[in-house]
């Protein structure tokens, strides 16, 4: 069956590297920034759902071909349909979002969907969600097939500050660095990245700290939820008051305020710190604006760290980079 992975822009590689490290073989059908289309047995649909940087999954019902032509365009969708007419329950409520399509094509395609599947279209959330998307000159006609909440949304949690990461990118984070049996986040915050790397890399530990001790009580309620408090050392105080030796790993997403200045001095500060910390093997992964990555690159040869990954997305509206390094 065709199935279409969506994720954050320039996130799809990282999707690719997820089906490989969960063992889902796929035939990648097509591929850009934000999607991917792939060709998956249907035994591992449930594997699928668990992934953790995709946002949303679709399954291709079929696939109709543009028409110049009004009335034979409609005929063809019409007839394409008909051999799915059974798809949906009669009188069901169907959500329609479309993707690159016209106006005027898209109500002749809306009007058929709902004559052929007997079924009544709403703009708000219905027992269904049809996706329509312009793909290979013609018109892919998908299914829902994740959750008809975004899976970005998690389940577990409970609390969620303001300040909270996308778990998406936390995500990406966890594969970005790989695994290691103990790793550190010295600003854990709301910790969304500890939580993710603990649900991607089974039997692994994680050591927090953070200086906001309301948000981590808060936060804890998610672990109990996911019932990993033991996987999970938290630590309330300030990371560069405290000394850590030997670390594999450090992921952590510092805080990225808007004030250029104040934020390479921060970023600085923390690469000194992390970088005398960490074994001559192991890594550091962070998160931040990219305008602020720019002005800090060139001050990573002082400090002895090489860039050996880096993925650029959106969150929130702004470009962020996530970032590895190693010790040269």
């Amino acid at each position: 069956m065709l199935v279409i992975l969506e994720t954050l822009p320039n996130l799809d590689k990282i999707v690719l590297k997820e089906l490989a490290i969960r063992n889902v073989p796929v035939n990648v059908k097509y591929s850009d920034q934000t999607s991917l289309i792939i060709e998956v047995s249907e035994e591992y649909v449930k594997l699928l759902r668990k992934l953790q940087t995709v946002t949303r999954l679709e399954r291709c019902i079929t696939w109709i071909p543009y028409v110049n032509d009004i009335k034979e365009f409609r005929k063809v969708v019409r007839k394409t349909l008909r051999e799915y007419s059974d798809y949906f329950e009669h009188g069901s409520i169907v959500n329609v979002v479309s993707r690159d399509v016209r106006d005027k094509i898209l109500k002749i395609l809306i009007r058929e969907i709902e004559r052929v599947f007997k079924c009544r279209l709403t703009r708000s959330r219905g027992d269904y969600e049809i996706y329509v998307r312009f793909f290979n000159r013609g018109f892919l006609i998908c299914i829902n097939i994740g959750s008809i909440q975004p899976l970005y949304r998690r389940w577990y949690t409970v609390y969620k500050s303001r300040a909270s990461l996308n778990p998406i990118l936390a995500a990406t984070m966890s594969i970005i660095a790989g695994r290691y049996d103990v790793v550190l986040d010295p600003f854990a915050g709301s910790l969304t990245i500890p939580i993710e790397y603990v649900r991607f890399w089974k039997n692994t530990h994680v050591k927090c700290v953070d200086i906001e001790y309301e948000v981590l009580k808060k936060s804890i309620l998610n672990l109990k939820v996911l019932d990993i408090l033991d996987k999970v050392d938290i630590l309330c105080g300030d990371y560069f008051k405290i000394r850590f030796r030997d670390i594999e790993c450090i992921i952590t997403d510092p805080p990225r305020g808007l004030r250029l200045r104040s934020s390479i001095e921060l970023y600085l500060k923390f690469l000194q710190k992390a970088s005398w910390e960490i074994v001559d093997y192991g890594c550091i992964v962070f998160i931040t604006f990219s305008k602020i990555f720019k002005n800090i690159g060139r001050e990573l040869q002082k400090l002895n760290l090489e860039v050996v990954d880096r993925v650029d997305t959106v969150q929130g509206g702004y470009k962020v980079s996530i970032v590895k390094l190693v010790r040269k």
